[in-house]
């Protein structure tokens, strides 16, 4: 007679791997996934992770697209509004002051509208802002980049009275003249700075300070800020020997020569009675002629009292004429805005560095929004004039020309709102067709693993009993031996 005598050891084996698949499978029932860790299926386990990094990338990228379509909602609706009502109003403005029913009084008035424009669209291009990013204009360190043949040569002397009354148009020049030159630059006209300084005649000598043509703009500002004011108040000063003292300053052959008079007193001329005390060496007619032989514009920023016989200077050398009490920064965008066009720079506003929507889960899968340079609005707006009907039709032109540059920047954020829209239909698209196939691969199919349930606890029970069974056979033996 044989005795099975491992038979406990079988049924406990057996038992155990039972349980073991009962644990597995509980698991799979209460975490929803069929796969819990790396044994379970070890390259369904890699895939599934690689997947749903995809996911969630997808669905992030989903939230950068709606983002973009923020800002450029927000970009196009201001440029909305400068184009209506702003430049629709300029337009009828401008309508309106061709009409020679109009007295120069009423002009002034409809110009003085205009300008509220301009500050209503400059508002808007200062402060649209999404998240804290300018889109209308650069951040503080953007540097335009210059299209190859936009580029024009400049050189600018400013010819500045430094008697006492002065104090406040010096001021103006040091804490205007950074956005003069930033004004050219962005228009592509590279400047060189000169300065000549005059003040009162004392005797038989003409104070004059004069500093080279080719000053950087912080240079410039310095020797500016070096100006002491002094002497007498609004008489007649030296400014016709500061303006001949600039003539003989060396200018790039290239370049347009500008100078710009800064006065708030009328100059001594030359006279021409016999026995007369002469104060100036100079008559303005003269000094007319030596600008014109040297193809130089002057330009003449004064007052009332001075202009009657300043403005000839700028009227047969094609300069301006702006007030000294006027609004001063304006006036130098406006005299930029001049200087541009006559050095063959022209502006043809850059792009600046885009906003990058990462619209998908990898590298490479981007949508940029491109933010254009508007600074030059205000420019154009400034340079309107109303003193003829050429010169509104020249506002018309420049108010016509904006609003199809607005035209077409809202074409393109129209058509960018459309690709964004297109790229999350995509990406969600996307995100649900790999959550559908991620479920495929990891999560538990209920029923079959209901029915393992089931199977799995029949054989525990099942193994128990056997147990039970081998354990009691286990005793009938040794009643059997003990019984012999």
């Amino acid at each position: 007679m044989r005795i099975q005598y491992n038979q406990g050891q079988i049924v406990h084996n057996q038992y155990s791997k039972t349980n073991t698949e009962l644990n597995k499978t509980l698991q799979k029932l209460s975490s929803g996934y069929q796969i819990n860790q790396a044994g379970d299926d070890a390259a369904g386990l890699a895939i599934s992770k690689k997947m749903q990094a995809q996911i969630n990338g997808l669905n992030q990228a989903s939230q950068n697209i709606h983002d973009g379509l923020n800002l450029v909602n927000v970009a196009e609706g201001a440029l909305g509004q400068i184009q209506n009502p702003n430049l629709i109003r300029a337009r009828e403005l401008l309508i309106q002051a061709s009409n020679d029913t109009l007295t120069p009084e009423d002009r002034m008035l409809i110009h003085e509208e205009i300008k509220q424009v301009t500050e209503s669209i400059n508002d808007i291009v200062e402060n649209t802002e999404f998240n804290t990013i300018k889109l209308l204009i650069p951040p503080s360190t953007f540097t335009p980049e210059l299209k190859p043949g936009t580029t024009g040569n400049a050189d600018i002397v400013f010819i500045i009275d430094k008697t006492g009354s002065m104090w406040g148009p010096i001021n103006n020049v040091v804490n205007n003249i950074e956005n003069f030159s930033n004004a050219l630059k962005a228009h592509g006209v590279n400047v060189n700075f000169g300065l000549s300084i005059y003040g009162d005649i004392n005797g038989d000598s003409v104070p004059l300070e004069s500093y080279t043509s080719s000053l950087s703009i912080s240079d410039f500002q310095k020797k500016v800020s070096t100006i002491q004011p002094s002497g007498g108040g609004d008489e007649p000063e030296s400014g016709l020997e500061g303006i001949q003292e600039a003539l003989k300053f060396n200018f790039r052959s290239d370049a347009t020569k500008n100078f710009v008079l800064i006065t708030d007193a009328p100059v001594h001329e030359k006279s021409s009675l016999s026995g007369t005390t002469q104060l100036s060496n100079y008559k303005i007619s003269d000094v007319i002629d030596d600008l014109k032989a040297e193809d130089i514009s002057l330009t003449v920023i004064t007052n009332n009292r001075a202009k009657g016989q300043l403005n000839p200077l700028a009227d047969n050398t094609n300069g301006l004429k702006l007030d000294i009490n006027g609004m001063f920064g304006e006036q130098l965008l406006s005299l930029a805005e001049k200087i541009t066009n006559e050095s063959g720079g022209t502006f043809t506003p850059e792009e600046m560095s885009p906003v990058i929507i990462q619209s998908g889960a990898n590298e490479e899968q981007q949508i940029k929004i491109p933010l254009y340079d508007h600074r030059d609005f205000r420019i154009h707006l400034n340079g309107i004039s109303l003193d003829s009907y050429d010169s509104i039709m020249e506002g018309l032109k420049r108010v016509d020309n904006l609003s199809a540059t607005i035209s077409s920047r809202r074409a393109v954020y129209g058509a960018l709102t459309n690709q964004l829209e297109h790229a999350n239909n995509n990406v969600l698209n996307t995100s649900e067709n790999l959550t559908k196939a991620l479920s495929k691969l990891t999560d538990s199919d209920m029923a079959k693993e209901m029915m393992n349930l089931n199977k799995e606890q029949v054989l525990l029970q099942s193994a128990q009993s056997m147990m039970a069974q081998v354990n009691q056979t286990s005793q009938g033996i040794l009643q059997i031996l003990g019984t012999k």
